[in-house]
């Protein structure tokens, strides 16, 4: 809206009063525009700080649950790991019995223990070569 200048005081006292009082009005109206506009600004301006907020709080809690997710995997795996040295383990100690029923449960629990885990496939190949060897 263009700016019109205000009337000086001698230029009020020329003006009716009618017409005064009209220009006390549009003032007036104007008045209230700005701070209504001040205030609205007032508003989105903390619409976008409280968005943000919510934004860096989604975020934060994104990271939390992948940074939670990866422990969880890493102690898993650790787990995992940490029960099949334990069955290796054990059935080794089985084969090394001196009762026949005791020796051929390590060999199936070596036989499990294989399909279960890959990797430890061509050790356990490589203890029952063994075994094999020096039962003959």
């Amino acid at each position: 809206m263009p700016q019109i200048p205000e009337p000086t005081p001698d230029e009020l006292k020329d003006i009716p009063v009618g017409r005064r009082l009209e220009l006390l009005e549009l003032r007036r109206q104007r008045q209230d525009a700005e701070r209504d506009r001040r205030r609205q600004s007032k508003h989105q301006w903390f619409n976008s700080v409280g968005i943000l907020i919510g934004v860096l709080a989604a975020v934060a809690g994104l990271v939390t649950t992948a940074i939670t997710w990866r422990v969880g995997q890493d102690e898993l795996r650790t787990t995992r790991e940490k029960q099949v040295t334990d069955r290796y383990a054990k059935a080794v100690e089985q084969l090394g019995s001196d009762k026949p029923e005791v020796r051929m449960g390590g060999i199936y629990a070596l036989e499990r223990l294989m399909a279960d885990s890959s990797r430890e496939r061509r050790t356990i190949i490589e203890v029952l070569a063994a075994y094999v060897r020096t039962v003959r």
